[in-house]
């Protein structure tokens, strides 16, 4: 588990969006390479208000999973249509692989809207500072 700190910028129930500073997970990844923040959901638990620095803990087995499905997932999907499509219709092999990395989107996707409703699945705070 990754824990780390930020200020909790809105409340809705039990869910708080929580302000974080960038780090050097955030460094290395590069995805939004221009913000100075990042704003993630967190389960409130410790029912900490809007302003108030709070601790919370990641679940790397979700920032890994997350990874694999943003990054590694689209090229090995696009990898299986041209090899599909090399032994099936060769002459539509750049095309076929295009629409797998296509499709391979929808499924990213499907993934993150899934993920997001989860609340096993978001960070929880686990203390004010």
């Amino acid at each position: 588990m990754n824990t780390e700190e930020g200020v909790i910028i809105e409340t809705d129930g039990k869910i708080a969006k929580v302000r974080v500073g960038r780090h050097e997970n955030c460094t290395a990844c590069g995805a939004c390479a221009s913000a100075k923040n990042v704003v993630i959901e967190a389960r409130n638990e410790v029912g900490a208000k809007i302003g108030e620095r709070v601790k919370f803990i990641a679940p790397k087995e979700n920032i890994l999973l997350g990874a694999f499905m943003v990054f590694v997932f689209p090229l090995v999907f696009a990898g299986f249509g041209a090899v599909v499509s090399y032994y099936c219709i060769s002459e539509y092999i750049i095309q076929t692989t295009a629409l797998f990395f296509v499709i391979s989107l929808f499924f990213v996707k499907m993934y993150d809207t899934k993920k997001g409703k989860e609340l096993s699945s978001k960070a929880m705070i686990t203390e004010i500072v």
